[in-house]
């Protein structure tokens, strides 16, 4: 069968091809665009596009999709990656990145393309093109271009693009394409049998919100697997703080060593009144914003990445305030983050709390400032709560520091000396698990050095704490490098024999000390608890590390206990 009897006659034709055309590479092929590690907000795939050019960022949207897959028995996609391609319009324009997931089936039924249907229109909000036409009657299946340019003139393909109504549907073209290479096998049996037995199902897309592009995969496995549409809510609350949770450190209650009372009143406060509204109110209580005050360093932002490691039953959403700062300089029809928001809690059916650090960055702009005001005038009927942190109170307007804005008000200070002990330990340890090399000579050696050094940081926040022990590990390094003869190449292998040893940490306290203004921290500190104080009137807040006064609750319990006992 001819190409003009596919139709596909004017794609196909006689053209000179680009020399050397880059077709489909993989991204792990490609020299990724590396980048430090990102603040939160640059991590939250609900807000975000995937960065198809980074190596970590493809390797966490193919990850989750995978695991997701397995976990609701779909099919295995073939080909899960980011890849370059060309327009078969524009042969000669600049390649572009896109995300490709390709299944291989060999049935697909009617049911499975009403499923794939409704799942198309689902995730695209816009006027969507599927099998069925504006006259309700089935499309015939069409030929378009395959997925790789470099198969266009030995194949020619059938079947249906269902995706954003746009044409023609070519190689970068997003959406989802069910088809067959059909060979000299007519359009008209496509279904049939006797045609060819594989069909090939693709999501192609260029521009999609992370957690929707990892969604929409998972759904098409699933349809294909189950012949059954996951719910859509759970599935996309699942999906975000998966994604989410690969992009941030390994936070866990020992590595946010004495801030486990700052996450235990976030909770109380907010989170366990929020996931439980109905009852919450029955008991005459409600959900209350939270702003954390603190010297920088002090673990702010690592409480609530420890919150983000839980299942709370919210949606906590990092923004990044420059970000609002941005979206808010815009026309209101043309904004996209707050609205974006409130779609996804609709969707999943969660109620939200955005995270902001330095949140009198927000303060100091009248127009964001107002904007703030007024989401937080009606907290509970907008859905949007806060976590917010700031260095800098003093330049939070008053409308904002009052308990129908925050209800929460915690100070993080510095830490005791039994915590910077603590600290100091975790971080010890982690470095020498991480080099593969015994910490210390003997117990009796780490004890006395560590004590040391908690009782010598006194006003160093725990930022400083884990520098102090990153230094060392630097001068650990060097030290061996010098006494192997050899500044770089060094292996496993050559760490072998050596431990630290208190000159490593000398060197390093000396360094981190010459940097740290331990008096400046110590008169800041005293500010902020200052400030803390006039604005906690009204406020149910404490201070995260500062002495408990007497219990008469013991003595209480006791009596009560006695009493019981007679």
């Amino acid at each position: 069968m001819s190409a003009e009897n596919l139709g596909i006659s004017g794609l196909i034709g006689p053209r000179p091809a680009p020399p050397e055309w880059p077709i489909a590479p993989e991204v792990e092929e490609r020299v990724p665009v590396e980048k430090d590690r990102p603040s939160l907000g640059d991590l939250n795939p609900l807000i975000n596009f995937p960065e198809l050019t980074r190596r970590e960022s493809i390797k966490a949207l193919v990850r989750v999709a995978l695991e997701k897959i397995k976990k609701y028995d779909g099919v295995i996609p073939t080909r899960l990656e980011s890849n370059l391609v060309c327009s078969v319009r524009f042969p000669t324009a600049i390649p572009q990145l896109r995300f490709v997931a390709r299944f291989e089936v060999d049935h697909l039924t009617s049911e499975q393309i009403n499923l794939l249907e409704k799942l198309v229109k689902y995730t695209y909000p816009v006027k969507v093109r599927t099998r069925v036409g504006s006259d309700g009657k089935d499309i015939e299946p069409e030929s378009y271009p395959p997925m790789n340019p470099g198969e266009m003139g030995r194949s020619k393909t059938a079947g249906w693009y269902m995706g954003p109504d746009q044409t023609p549907t070519d190689s970068l073209h997003a959406g989802l394409f069910v088809y067959k290479d059909l060979g000299e096998v007519s359009r008209k049996n496509f279904l049939e049998e006797g045609a060819p037995a594989k069909y090939i199902l693709e999501v192609r897309e260029v521009g999609m919100y992370q957690t929707d592009l990892v969604q929409f995969v998972i759904q098409v496995a699933s349809v294909l697997g189950r012949e059954k549409i996951i719910d859509p809510g759970e599935l996309l609350y699942e999906v975000y703080y998966d994604l989410l949770r690969l992009g941030l450190k390994d936070v866990d209650d020992r590595s946010i060593y004495g801030m486990g009372d700052v996450t235990a009143q976030i909770k109380r406060g907010l989170i366990f009144p929020l996931a439980n509204l109905d009852l919450s109110r029955g008991l005459g209580g409600q959900p209350e914003s939270v702003l954390m005050v603190g010297v920088p360093g002090t673990g702010k932002t690592l409480a609530v990445e420890e919150l983000l490691q839980q299942d709370t039953g919210v949606l906590i959403i990092p923004i990044d305030p420059l970000e609002l700062l941005k979206e808010m300089s815009k026309d209101k029809d043309k904004q996209t983050l707050l609205p974006r928001i409130s779609e996804v809690s609709k969707r999943t059916g969660k109620r939200v709390i955005l995270h902001m650090d330095d949140i009198e960055i927000l303060a100091e702009n009248d127009n964001t400032h107002s904007t703030l005001l007024n989401l937080m005038a009606g907290v509970s009927e907008s859905g949007f709560f806060l976590i917010a942190s700031t260095n800098e109170p003093e330049k939070i307007p008053s409308s904002l520091m009052q308990p129908q804005r925050f209800g929460v008000l915690i100070y993080c200070g510095l830490q005791s000396e039994k915590v910077r002990h603590e600290i100091l330990k975790i971080h010890a340890i982690q470095a020498s698990s991480n080099l593969g090399i015994p910490l210390f000579n003997s117990p009796r050696e780490r004890d006395l050095i560590l004590s040391a050094l908690a009782a010598q940081t006194e006003f160093f926040s725990p930022r400083y704490l884990a520098q102090i022990i990153n230094v060392a590990k630097s001068y650990l390094l060097e030290r061996i490098a010098k006494q192997k003869g050899q500044l770089a190449g060094l292996t496993e292998g050559d760490l072998a024999g050596y431990t630290f040893c208190l000159e490593d940490f000398e060197r390093a306290f000396i360094y981190v000390s010459s940097v740290c203004d331990r008096l400046g921290m110590k008169k800041r500190d005293e500010q902020l608890r200052g400030i803390v104080r006039r604005f906690a009137d009204g406020h149910f807040g404490f201070h995260s590390n500062g002495a408990s006064p007497g219990n008469f609750f013991e003595s209480l319990r006791r009596e009560i206990a006695d009493s019981g006992a007679s």
